[in-house]
């Protein structure tokens, strides 16, 4: 109960903001005169348009969303803003995360809304009913929109569609009901952990594991070999990185992007933060990875691309998932130098298996 009313505090306290946000933007246009360029449609959609072929997304957004205040029954105009913000979206995390941490949330919001504005005008449009209950259902869980994409889904699976769209119906109501099965094993893992119920979700989730081919690298190196063994309702936040027998910092070898972007107003992975200091977060961070087997190579320089003395050294990964607030780290130890070296760690269900290995040259491996 108490983890529920933390996660309707946080999704009433975005929609709250945007909200505001929009209540602002609204007042700003109100009592401003419109521009003499922005008060023909054509001449929007036209300019809009432009900019959309251009790849000027922010620059459409900031035309576009003035005039469909002005102008809130037009239809064409709400498809062109959907279609930039959602470019604005897919776009994923970028420095735009540091400034507003709930910039790509809002952006979700945003989407969903312009999508029923859409369908409030066009509510016969079964291509649009379809692209609004498979965007609903696709939207992260905080948005709270499933149960309405499965109702559009539906509509368009029993209306006057086509078989196209009846298949697409179909495939993304399978989509919503793995997501509802997931909602279900992360309650079981989260409240009932030490049940046999919960190790058959560790289980089913945990994913097989391939083995990298080494003769395919760039030797020295180290391959980082590791299993997420949990899905959430979103991608969690990892962290790999590198530090030396004394317990200082090396390098970081992958961050997820949110974390890597937010830098210090980030929460989610405390000892990579710590450790690292964000000293060389914008080489490596990447798209968020998800349950699955990941491999990285560390090349044995350290942050400031200096090649490390030969020794002993410590890579560490940490991941948290949320909304379940479940949290692992895991660690190897490695010897780098003549020999060839091998470590492996066994331990929990967020990260069961990290393998650690130590490639000496190509003179060595023979």
């Amino acid at each position: 109960p108490q983890a529920k009313q933390q996660l309707e505090s946080v999704i009433n306290a975005v929609k709250q903001k945007i909200a505001d946000r929009d209540k602002a933007a609204r007042k700003t246009v109100e009592g401003s005169a419109p521009a003499a360029e922005t008060t023909d449609p054509q001449a929007v959609l036209a300019q809009a348009g432009k900019l959309l072929a251009q790849n000027k997304w922010t620059e459409a957004r900031k035309l576009l969303e003035p005039f469909v205040d002005r102008n809130p029954d037009h239809l064409p105009a709400h498809k062109m803003l959907l279609q930039t913000i959602s470019s604005l979206a897919n776009i994923g995390y970028d420095n735009n995360v540091y400034a507003d941490q709930d910039y790509r949330t809002n952006l979700a919001f945003d989407v969903v809304r312009l999508m029923e504005k859409i369908s409030e005008l066009d509510p016969k449009d079964m291509e649009m009913r379809l692209q609004k209950g498979a965007i609903n259902v696709s939207m992260p869980f905080f948005v709270n929109k499933l149960d309405q994409g499965i109702d559009d889904l539906n509509m368009v699976l029993n209306g006057d569609s086509t078989d196209e769209q009846k298949a697409q119906a179909l495939y993304y109501l399978g989509l919503a009901h793995q997501k509802q099965m997931t909602t279900y094993w992360i309650q079981v893992a989260k409240k009932y952990g030490k049940t046999q119920a919960a190790q058959e979700v560790f289980a089913g989730l945990r994913p097989a594991i391939t083995r990298l081919s080494a003769k395919d690298l760039k030797k020295p190196c180290v391959t980082i070999d590791f299993v997420l063994g949990f899905r959430d309702e979103l991608a969690p936040q990892t962290a790999v990185w590198i530090e030396n027998s004394e317990g200082e910092f090396v390098k970081t070898v992958y961050v997820s992007g949110f974390s890597g972007f937010a830098k210090e107003k980030q929460v989610n992975l405390p000892q990579w933060s710590k450790r690292s200091e964000f000293r060389d977060v914008d080489g490596v961070t990447g798209a968020s990875i998800d349950r699955g087997h990941h491999i990285y190579v560390w090349n044995l320089k350290d942050f400031q691309e200096n090649t490390v003395p030969q020794g002993e050294y410590r890579v560490r990964v940490e991941t948290h998932f949320w909304p379940s607030m479940m949290y692992q780290r895991s660690e190897a130890v490695i010897r780098v130098g003549k020999e060839i070296d091998s470590s492996v760690t066994e331990k929990g269900h967020l990260i069961p298996f990290l393998k650690v290995d130590y490639h000496g040259s190509q003179k060595q491996s023979e």
